[in-house]
C-alpha cells in the first residue's frame, strides 16, 4: 500500500514543486558554505538541506526500482523495471536512460549531482578555512565544483599543493 502511494504520487505539478523546493535554496547554501563554512548555523542549515534533498531524491528514485520500463525496453535477465533496464556501463546506455526517463527520474538524477557537489564544495571551503587558504582562491574552485564537479576539486587540490598547504594539522578532509 505504501509503495502504491509513492508510485502514484508522481503528479507533474508535485514533481515540479519538489524540484523547486530543492533547487531554490541551492545558491544561498553555496554562499553559506563559501563564506561561513564552519559556523554552527551553516552546519545546521546545510545538513537540513541535505536531508531534504535526500528525502526528495529517495521519493523520486524509488521509481527506478519499482516502475516499469517503457514498452520494448528490457534489462537484466529480461526484467522490465527501469533500474535493471539501464546500462550503467556504457555511454549509450546512460544516454538512452535520459531519453526514456520520466521527469521525476531525471529530477532525481539532477538532485544526486546537487547533493554531492554541495557536500564536496562545503568540504573544500571547510578545509580551506582550516588550513588558511583565501576565499578568493577558494571561490573559483567552488564555482567549478558546482558546475563541473571534479574540475573544481582538481583546481582546489592544485591550489592547495601550490600553496604548500597539504599536511597542515587539523585539516578537514583533504
Amino acid at each position: 500500500m505504501v509503495l502504491g502511494l509513492i508510485m502514484n504520487s508522481y503528479d507533474p505539478a508535485l514533481v515540479h514543486g519538489a524540484f523547486a523546493l530543492v533547487t531554490k535554496p541551492l545558491m544561498p547554501a553555496w554562499l553559506l558554505a563559501l563564506f561561513f563554512p564552519r559556523a554552527t548555523l551553516t552546519r545546521r542549515l546545510l545538513l537540513a538541506y541535505q536531508a531534504v534533498l535526500a528525502s526528495v531524491y529517495i521519493w523520486q528514485a524509488v521509481s527506478l526500482i519499482f516502475e516499469a520500463a517503457p514498452p520494448g525496453v528490457t534489462g537484466l535477465l529480461g526484467s522490465s523495471y527501469v533500474l535493471t533496464s539501464i546500462d550503467l556501463f556504457t555511454l549509450p546506455g546512460i544516454v538512452s536512460f535520459f531519453h526514456v526517463a520520466a521527469d521525476h527520474q531525471v529530477a532525481a538524477a539532477w538532485q544526486h549531482y546537487l547533493a554531492f557537489d554541495l557536500f564536496v564544495g562545503w568540504s573544500i571551503a571547510r578545509d580551506a578555512e582550516i588550513v588558511g587558504i583565501s576565499k578568493f582562491i577558494v571561490a573559483p574552485c567552488m564555482f567549478f565544483t558546482l558546475m563541473l564537479g571534479p574540475t573544481g576539486v582538481g583546481m582546489y587540490l592544485l591550489a592547495k599543493l601550490a600553496l604548500g598547504k597539504f599536511g597542515v594539522k587539523g585539516q578537514a578532509l583533504f
